[in-house]
């Protein structure tokens, strides 16, 4: 009756145990199958403004360069490449590297700036799903651009930013840049019409992207003839395509210090293109569910 009792005792611990196991195995599963429940939070301090202070203002701007380079890496895991670096850039970006270290050392001075923006763990959700992202300093472009981004066949992701003076335009530039970069990795997670498939609401009935800047106009744009039209755009470079109306209308709402008077001209058409972007962000992005205010979110 004993070893009865044993046997009964020992099948019972055994099922106990091997149940533990596949509830365990089953959440880990559950959790980790999922795309939206993949990336793993991790609590890092911001940039040190300390840090960024000091570099700036040491003589050797060359050590000065590799600090804040450093910093950025440290605080985003993002790298930042010039100088020497950029001599291996992709073939198909028409830019010039740049070598100066006090010009490279004020560009680190305005990326900072952005990049402070934006939560720390969105470049490192994009790379634990094997997509590199790097930004590039050079010095200028030879057809005028302020800033690229581009994505090649393996999904490595880059910024490329021009040897600008600080101010707005640079800022919406990279931005505008980020954005892309963050599209990017939004068409590899979901098809980005369903994720924007109320995006024509916003726009005036009929209207029509056009790649051909040569054929935009200023209407219905904010700023120019709007008080009578009412305001659909940002810019004029907005009406080219889809894709760059959202790069713009974020780049404009991330270097914007009050809330911008086209958020309520026209019952805020604007504003709804932005917030379908947020929306599209907070659905693709794990690491915003750990995030209660975004820069990108500052109006709503």
């Amino acid at each position: 009756m004993a070893k009865i009792d044993v046997k009964k005792r020992y099948s019972l611990i055994v099922t106990i145990v091997l149940f533990g196991v596949l509830m365990i195995a089953f959440m880990f599963i559950y959790k980790f199958s999922n795309a939206s429940n993949s990336f793993l939070y991790v609590k890092v301090d911001n940039i040190n403004p300390l840090v960024i202070d000091k570099a700036v203002k040491e003589p050797d701007k060359t050590n000065a360069n590799i600090t804040i380079a450093n910093e950025i890496k440290r605080a985003y895991n993002l790298d930042v490449v010039y100088g020497t670096g950029t001599e291996s850039m992709d073939k198909s970006v028409d830019a010039e590297a740049i070598y100066d270290p006090q010009k490279i050392n004020n560009m680190f001075v305005d990326f900072t700036t952005c990049i402070e923006k934006y939560p720390q763990n969105i470049i490192r959700e994009i790379q634990s799903k094997g997509y590199n992202v790097e930004v590039y300093f050079v010095n200028n472009f030879n057809n005028n651009d302020l800033a690229l981004a581009t994505r090649d066949v393996n999904n490595n992701f880059k910024i490329y930013i021009s040897n600008l003076e600080a101010g707005s335009k640079s800022f919406e530039a990279v931005h505008h840049e980020m954005y892309h970069i963050l599209e990017y990795y939004m068409k590899l997670q979901y098809n980005i019409d369903d994720l924007y498939k109320d995006w024509d609401n916003y726009n005036p009935s009929g209207f029509e992207y056009d790649s051909n800047v040569n054929n935009l106009n200023s209407k219905y744009v904010y700023g120019y003839n709007s008080s009578s039209t009412g305001a659909y755009f940002v810019s004029i470079y907005s009406k080219v395509s889809e894709k760059e109306d959202r790069a713009e209308v974020f780049a404009f709402t991330m270097v914007s210090t009050s809330e911008p008077g086209y958020y309520t001209d026209n019952l805020g058409a604007i504003k709804g293109k932005m917030e379908l972007i947020c929306n599209a962000l907070r659905q693709t992005f794990a690491c915003l569910k750990y995030e209660d205010n975004v820069e990108w979110e500052k109006y709503f």
